[in-house]
């Protein structure tokens, strides 16, 4: 396993992006089973809300190593492959059982911030340039996603990642 670490790019700080994230995972390739082995400890809106979270996270773990400076052809591929992680996202969002009814107005709301960030990711994706691809990036809008993800995990009753308060 391998400590990754995901933070905002010197335009995204300027903009104000403060948001960093931190993860756990194989150095390639993706996981086959989750590192968490007390899975029977969720209960059943806890494991809908994160399978329906799988395909964006691990695309956001497929991130390549270099910006797109250095291998602008990875980070448009990474853009596209979080297009349609975010996409997927939603949709298992929107249509997961066993999520408690307190929990389907924060899915609904965070499903809806995911497809706003799809789409702006499938636009990154087709950058042909450096330039225009953090253009793009930069233009993902309102946020990353950060509180509707709080609100919907607080809904559920999981901790924020990095052991912040639930968000209610």
């Amino acid at each position: 396993m391998q400590l990754f670490f995901y933070h905002p790019d010197a335009t995204g700080w300027t903009l104000g992006n403060r948001t960093v994230l931190c993860w756990v995972g194989p150095p390639a390739g993706l996981l086959e089973k989750s590192l968490r082995q007390d899975v029977g400890d969720w209960d059943e809106g806890q494991l809908a809300y994160l399978t329906a979270l799988r395909p964006a996270s691990e695309a956001r773990a497929s991130r390549p190593g270099e910006g797109p400076e250095k291998n602008l052809a990875g980070a448009t591929d990474w853009a596209g492959r979080m297009a349609e992680g975010e996409a997927e996202s939603a949709r298992l969002l929107r249509e997961a059982d066993g999520l408690p009814a307190g929990a389907r107005g924060p899915a609904g709301a965070f499903a809806d911030r995911l497809d706003v960030l799809s789409a702006k990711m499938r636009e990154a994706s087709k950058a042909r340039t450096e330039e225009e691809f953090r253009e793009r990036m930069v233009s993902s809008g309102e946020g990353d996603g950060a509180g509707e993800e709080g609100r919907m995990r607080g809904a559920v009753g999981l901790p924020l990642p990095g052991g912040g308060d639930m968000a209610g």
